[in-house]
């Protein structure tokens, strides 16, 4: 199902969460804006809420979204308008100790630039073959959307992994603890 916004401006300001992707990822990108709104949460991006509008103008809105959710594919990594969006959350929290910044990655890419130090949830694995039951799942966790995973990522997100294991975050290290 495809929702049109009227006014995205309006939208942007009552989002959840901002979804960042490269034109390739955008069937991801619904898929994941479908597991936001089935966990009562409101996402905002390109393929809803930017119809026709200012492009540059509706991604600044995305900026003032509480958390952003950036698609690392290789296509991702070679967007201009991409970095601006992840680099923009970095800025002023460039450890991501706020987690405004939340890296799924989509595609067979290695983080570069701003995101090579940022820990990601791998959905790679999930997405091909498609396990749409364990990525709802994935998702939810990584996004703080059930009680689970708030409980998890709350003590999870307290101590810093050391610096061999960058790449597992704290909803990763949460997500581990509920598969046993």
């Amino acid at each position: 199902m495809v929702f049109h916004t009227p006014d995205a401006l309006a939208a942007a300001r009552t989002a959840d969460v901002f979804i960042s992707r490269a034109g390739p990822d955008a069937p991801v990108a619904r898929m994941i804006a479908s597991i936001i709104r089935k966990a009562s949460k409101t996402p905002f991006y390109q393929d809803e809420d930017f119809n026709g509008q200012s492009f540059m103008r509706l991604m600044e809105a995305g900026y003032d979204v509480p958390r952003t959710v950036a698609l690392l594919s290789p296509a991702y990594q070679n967007s201009e308008h991409c970095r601006k969006e992840y680099n923009h959350h970095l800025a002023d929290d460039p450890g991501n100790i706020r987690r405004r910044l939340v890296v799924f990655r989509i595609g067979d890419a290695r983080p570069t630039g701003n995101l090579k130090d940022i820990g990601y949830v791998d959905l790679l694995r999930l997405l091909a073959p498609l396990d749409a039951n364990r990525l709802a799942k994935v998702v939810r966790v990584a996004l703080g959307l059930s009680r689970r995973a708030r409980r998890s990522t709350t003590r999870a997100s307290s101590c810093r992994p050391p610096r061999s294991c960058t790449r597992i975050s704290a909803p990763c290290r949460a997500i581990s603890r509920a598969r046993t």
